[in-house]
């Protein structure tokens, strides 16, 4: 398993790369996503990389951050989501925007990009709806390279613990505004220990869980 590659891009096209890694030059498949955010020919790039094998057909792909490459493998999971179409929806759309879609059930997001109809669009959401949810404390952790203006910045709370601020983190990446995700996250909490007389907290999967269902 190739995880990362990294070396000199000595060639850059829309839909690749060729990277000099030792003299060896590897052509890497990439999202138009990536593709906007990685240099130019000349210049040092580090990528995440899923190495794709079918029959005797060796590709490799990769992503400017982690979360992208997450992405990927849970698109390959879906019937009828072959790893060209994955890259075709990860460059019509960034993580944060497909784990909103997804979380939210937004047909007509996927519906926007090419070659994706009405039933894939249904069978991507319902196969994937709880794991991009479960995923999105990953896909907030491991954006530090993408887009993210500042009105999405995550607000400190006012007694912040570890579970209380990676979950708001997680809310923001699934479109919540700040203040209303460290909101959400306190309500949560605190109707938890009115209700549950065994003291116990709820971990961030959870709280993420009944924000989204509130």
């Amino acid at each position: 398993m190739i995880a990362t590659i990294t070396g000199m891009i000595q060639r850059k096209r829309a839909t690749d790369l060729i990277v000099d890694v030792g003299n060896i030059g590897y052509q890497v498949l990439i999202s138009l996503s990536t593709h906007n955010q990685v240099g130019e020919t000349g210049e040092r790039v580090q990528l995440f990389t899923r190495l794709y094998m079918r029959e005797d057909n060796l590709q490799l792909f990769g992503f400017y951050t982690e979360s992208e490459r997450e992405l990927f493998n849970l698109f390959i999971t879906v019937s009828g989501i072959g790893p060209r179409l994955a890259i075709t929806i990860l460059s019509g759309m960034g993580p944060q925007e497909l784990i909103r879609a997804l979380t939210q059930g937004d047909e007509t997001a996927f519906l926007k990009i090419k070659g994706v109809g009405k039933k894939t669009a249904k069978r991507l959401i319902l196969e994937l709806k709880e794991q991009a949810a479960r995923n999105a404390l990953l896909i907030a952790a491991a954006s530090a390279h993408s887009e993210v203006d500042d009105s999405a910045q995550v607000l400190p709370l006012t007694s912040p613990d570890d579970t209380s601020r990676l979950a708001v983190q997680a809310l923001t990446t699934l479109g919540f505004k700040p203040a209303s995700a460290e909101e959400t996250v306190k309500k949560i909490q605190r109707a938890n220990r009115l209700s549950n007389k065994d003291g116990k907290d709820l971990d961030v999967e959870e709280i993420v869980r009944l924000s989204l269902q509130s």
